[in-house]
Formats: structure tokens, sequence, C-alpha cells
């Protein structure tokens, strides 16, 4: 009995990976926002947010509004942009990037080679996520991307105040997400070298090797 259940999870499983990698960009963000957009299922909360983070992923790191999430074998950049929520910005997309909305949410999507990997970059919901992963996962990579974006909730209150309060610095309001400026920059490269180097400052030398 345990082995015709284990069958069948199986197949569920499979069929659902099948279903998203035969979809394209368009579907996929669309039947994912459509999913998610309701839940009221939130399993990860920070300073003025909330939102759901599958089961399968996980957040190694967290500073000022930036988080890194880990998933099998790829890293995906959230950048939560509060001051954005705050003035109700709205995005303009570049032309070489797939524009979509729901219940007047905009965003844009925007997938590129980048050598053996293919960059990918998700603006929706005054937030953005970016990831590197090989050809064969961007389908699943865009899903992940958009059931973290699409259940995003603030808190209305707590941003008020942290923003009336000041305590948002304005070196965060100079990146907002929503500034063409600032979205053409390649973020994703920029959080990289910084966790390079913050892994690299974490080594402590052994002084009884002598060189």
């Amino acid at each position: 009995m345990k082995r015709i259940l284990l069958i069948v999870c199986f197949m569920l499983c499979t069929v659902g990976c099948t279903n998203i990698n035969k979809m394209n960009y368009k579907d996929i963000v669309n039947e994912t926002i459509k999913k998610n957009s309701n839940n009221k299922i939130y399993n990860r909360s920070s300073k003025g947010y909330k939102y759901y983070l599958p089961k399968y992923m996980s957040v190694i790191d967290d500073k000022d509004y930036n988080e890194k999430i880990s998933s099998n074998k790829y890293s995906y950049y959230l950048f939560i942009d509060i001051i954005s929520y705050y003035n109700n910005s709205k995005i303009t997309c570049n032309n070489d990037s797939y524009y979509f909305s729901n219940n007047n949410i905009e965003g844009c999507l925007k997938v590129n080679n980048n050598n053996d990997k293919y960059y990918i970059e998700i603006i929706y919901n005054y937030a953005k996520i970016e990831v590197k992963v090989d050809k064969e996962d961007i389908n699943n990579a865009i899903n992940n991307s958009i059931i973290i974006l699409s259940t995003i909730k603030y808190d209305r209150d707590i941003i008020d105040n942290l923003i009336g309060d000041n305590n948002i610095n304005s070196k965060e309001e100079n990146l907002s997400i929503f500034d063409n400026n600032v979205s053409n920059d390649n973020f994703l490269d920029i959080m990289e070298e910084y966790d390079k180097y913050e892994e690299e400052e974490d080594v402590i030398p052994d002084y009884d090797i002598i060189n």
C-alpha cells in the first residue's frame, strides 16, 4: 500500500514539473499569480512585510530589505522596495521585458543569456527577485520567484512609521527598483561579489602554517 502511494505521489510531482516545463513564460506568470495572489498563509516575515516561502526554499541572509534565498543549487536575491510601496510608484518595463499586471499591480519579467547561465529578473508587487540558472531550470525559477512576489503583504502602519521616523536612510531610498537607471544595473552581480567578500572575511587564518 505504501509503495502504491509513493508511486502516485511521484507521478503527481512529475506531471506538475512537466506541465511547468512545457509552459511559456507568460502562462507561468499568469497561472502562478492566479493560484497564489489570494494565499493567506505566510511563513516568512520581516520589518513591514511578510510572504509565503515554499518549503523547499530557505532564507540564508536578511539585511536591509535584501534577502538571499537558497533553493537546491541556486541562490535567489530578493529586494523589497518599501519606498516605492510607500509612494505607490509606477514601473516602466524595458522593451525586452515582458509586462504583466494583476489587480492593478504591475510587473516585469526579463530573461537574458549570461554566458553559460540564464539571468532572470522579475519585478512585481514592489519587490524584485534576481537569479541565475541553467536553461532547463528557467521555468521552475520563474515559478518560484512569482510564488514569493505574489504573496508579499505589506504592513502599511509599520512602513508609515519607519519612513515617517526617518528610519529608512537615503541610500535605501536611492535604490528604488522602479528607477530605470537602477533596474538596468546587474544587482545580482553586485550581491554575488558581496557574498564572496563576506565569505573571505569569515575565513580564520591559520597562523601555524609557515609560507
